[in-house]
């Protein structure tokens, strides 16, 4: 083997080792994108119970008191409850900011985004006329807003997708 035959093999090997590396960094990528937007889809469907329970749980702190001194021993519930809260603020920026992107879009299939988030999971029951409590779904949402099914989903996915990015940031 000539020393050509070496660099040319050697040179081989490489491009070979990098096209397999960028493989796996695209699956990694790929792979952290889904399971944040499986996170953002169970905040969502979590949201409710998380502001009720968030609605109740901290009445019980001296806020004075505990700005003023330096360790506060707090009970592990009331702890549950003061980073439920911390994550029920951030949530709700991260849904404004996306209601007012979505509110502002020129393209409609973008401004339904923030339509149909809500209808699902922010105010995920309307009311008839005679007060009766009707459940949001996919079908009622599509037969109210005058659109296909598949529309309610594909939207709902590029919601996913979106506020995945605004919650868990973008993954590079």
């Amino acid at each position: 083997m000539t020393e050509l035959d070496i660099n040319e093999i050697a040179e081989r090997a490489a491009e070979k080792a990098i096209e397999k590396y960028r493989m796996n960094y695209r699956r990694l990528l790929e792979e952290a994108e889904r399971e944040n937007i499986e996170l953002t889809k169970y905040a969502l469907r979590k949201y409710r119970q998380l502001k009720e329970n968030s609605e109740n749980g901290v009445d019980s702190i001296d806020w004075d008191l505990a700005g003023r001194i330096e360790k506060v021993y707090l009970p592990a519930v009331t702890r549950r409850a003061l980073k439920d809260m911390t994550m029920l603020e951030y949530i709700d920026m991260k849904l404004r900011l996306f209601k007012k992107n979505c509110e502002s879009s020129p393209k409609r299939n973008e401004q339904r985004g923030w339509e149909i988030i809500s209808m699902m999971y922010i105010e995920p029951y309307t009311y008839t006329s005679s007060g009766t409590r009707i459940e949001w779904t996919s079908d009622k949402i599509a037969e109210e807003m005058k659109v296909d099914r598949s529309t309610v989903f594909s939207t709902l996915n590029w919601s996913y997708a979106v506020l995945s990015g605004y919650l868990w940031g973008i993954t590079f």
